[in-house]
């Protein structure tokens, strides 16, 4: 039985699917298994998969024809339901498009077993290249401006500081965050909150994949000051920065009504507080972020987020 499964969503990946299909091949821990549900891709990504599937029998494909397609997000629910009837014990995400440091899963999952069978979540640094691999950035935590050793519940509901293909979770964990709900903004951030809130969440120092940046990234990496650039189209950021504000209101109500299923919902309790800010005048708003540190560390995101919560309406 391998106890590693590890989960990949694709989607017109031709480009760049072999170069990590060939990275999880060539681990030095080899008890893996591997599941990949594809998109409904149409660019040749379907034929690279199922050849390499074909040679190697730890590699299952998962593909449905649908008429619409699942999106990232939904597409990694998928795999984690697929993920809770395997005989596995550590479950590793995977994006399509990234190379993995060779001893990536033993390092990991050396770490993952030292806690125990617990509800876990182990993540690691990265090291930010172009599509050609240059670097770019050593460190996605310092290009980003992450401080993950500070990580809380509380300042994981207004910013993720969780990198999925950076990412791997127990079995006990699997069990609490699914089914991951249409709603959730990604399957990374509704694992790093169900985690923080329900279980221990474990950083580790190594950049042990190479984070690939193109054109097509779902999410990718982006420096944090680049929405300060005056050549940049600043009404219509703040309009799409209030979207993605609200979306994590609506995410934090989905996260307590999850609790409450799972009933966990007392270690939740801030999660109903932080799903409720839009109702609020701004002075009450205000005493909540600031009782609760839901805002993010790093001084010019706080600073952005408390203007943004001072003047966002429900309307906007």
């Amino acid at each position: 039985m391998q106890d590693v499964l590890i989960l990949m969503a694709t989607y017109n990946g031709r480009n760049f699917i072999k170069e990590q299909l060939d990275s999880i091949v060539n681990q030095s821990y080899k008890s893996w298994s591997l599941y990949i549900s594809d998109d409904g891709s149409d660019d040749g990504t379907i034929d690279i998969i199922n050849s390499f599937a074909g040679f190697d029998n730890r590699i299952k494909v998962f593909t449905k024809p649908e008429s619409r397609k699942k999106g990232p997000c939904n597409n990694f629910s998928f795999l984690t339901e697929q993920a809770l009837i395997s005989d596995s014990q550590i479950f590793f995400f995977c994006d399509q498009d990234d190379v993995w440091q060779s001893d990536k899963i033993d390092i990991i999952r050396r770490v993952m077993l030292k806690h125990g069978d617990k509800p876990l979540l182990v993540h690691h640094d990265l090291a930010v290249v172009d599509e050609d691999l240059n670097l770019i950035a050593e460190s996605f935590c310092e290009f980003m401006r992450l401080t993950p050793e500070k990580t809380t519940l509380n300042s994981l509901l207004s910013r993720n500081e969780v990198t999925g293909c950076a990412m791997a979770i127990s079995k006990s964990l699997l069990h609490l965050v699914s089914p991951i709900p249409t709603g959730a903004i990604m399957h990374d951030w509704w694992c790093a909150i169900i985690a923080a809130g329900a279980g221990k969440i474990v950083f580790k120092n190594d950049k042990l994949v190479k984070y690939r940046q193109h054109a097509r990234n779902a999410v990718g990496a982006k420096n944090i000051f680049n929405g300060m650039n005056p050549l940049t189209n600043w009404k219509s950021g703040w309009q799409r920065g209030n979207q993605e504000f609200k979306a994590t209101v609506k995410q934090a109500t989905l996260i307590y009504e999850h609790a409450q299923m799972k009933r966990i919902a007392p270690k939740f309790r801030q999660t109903y507080e932080y799903s409720t800010l839009l109702t609020k005048s701004k002075f009450e708003r205000y005493k909540l972020v600031r009782k609760y540190d839901f805002l993010a560390n790093f001084w010019l995101v706080f600073i952005v987020s408390i203007i943004r919560l001072m003047t966002i309406k429900v309307s906007d």
